[in-house]
């Protein structure tokens, strides 16, 4: 079966010059082409107010979308027109970084060609515990995870009519898709995710509100410097940090949020 991965790029400030939010598509990009090109048909790029640069990849294609609608309701709104047979979500804050773990994640959901055996499972992602909704299923936890996720395509367009997005207290995106899939006795493949060591044990790496250090540099040099500085005052120092550290990793100067802080203290 043909293989495809779906990213969403949203710019929290297009009113401003896009290099800052522009490391983080370029380092996805390179770790694309570094690491996991092989193991997929196709990639899908969700231009939200990002404004790609014309990309000339046969490999490639960027999806125009609504700024105003949120990444799920994108999804679903371009899935209809995905050619490919199986598709993955990946957060464009999810760092892959080892060869394999994607082609391993939608192995466990594909034909096995050698012996022509159906997958063993329906659905390949990390699992979360956010809600209240409960379930004993998943050992635990609740719900799917949009960052990490794997499914056919057919399978996924029976459930566009399904909220996929917030609805808390009760779930959190994919929580009410996760509760209508299990409910349909669909079968869940847990995707090993080791936050403590930014996932240098399993070849990939969720940053979690990524697109932070992009976001604070844009908005000190091109918005509301009052909302930069009110950021930097309000926010725990150690995520801020965190955030400038993977942003730094990714190729980005974060140093001057860095002495920001100092000032502060």
């Amino acid at each position: 079966m043909t293989r495809a991965v779906i990213t969403a790029f949203h710019n929290y400030t297009p009113q401003g010059d896009h290099k800052y939010f522009n490391v983080i598509s370029d380092y996805y990009l390179s770790n694309f082409n570094k690491y996991w090109r092989d193991e997929v048909d196709h990639l899908y790029l969700l231009d939200s107010n990002w404004d790609f640069p014309p990309i000339d990849d046969p490999k490639i294609t960027v999806i125009k979308t609504n700024p105003n609608i949120r990444y799920f309701d994108a999804y679903k709104q371009v899935l209809p027109d995905i050619k490919e047979d199986l598709v993955g979500f990946l957060d464009n804050d999810t760092a892959v970084f080892q060869s394999g773990v994607i082609a391993d994640a939608f192995s466990k959901i594909d034909v096995d060609y050698e012996t022509y055996e159906e997958p063993k499972y329906d659905v390949v992602s990390v699992f979360d515990t956010i809600g209240t909704f409960q379930t004993d299923k998943m050992g635990g936890k609740n719900k799917l995870c949009p960052y990490w996720f794997f499914a056919r395509k057919e399978l996924l367009m029976k459930y566009l009519d399904v909220n996929w997005g917030d609805a808390m207290p009760e779930h959190e995106t994919l929580g009410k898709l996760t509760e209508v899939m299990l409910n349909d006795g669909l079968r869940f493949c847990e995707a090993p995710e080791d936050k403590a060591t930014n996932g240098e044990q399993f070849g990939f790496s969720h940053i979690r509100a990524g697109s932070e250090t992009a976001y604070l540099l844009s908005t000190k040099h091109f918005g509301n410097t009052e909302t930069y500085w009110s950021y930097i005052k309000n926010q725990p120092v150690s995520e801020t940090l965190r955030h400038c550290v993977w942003y730094f990793r990714m190729g980005g100067d974060s140093s001057e949020i860095r002495e920001d802080i100092l000032k502060k203290q």
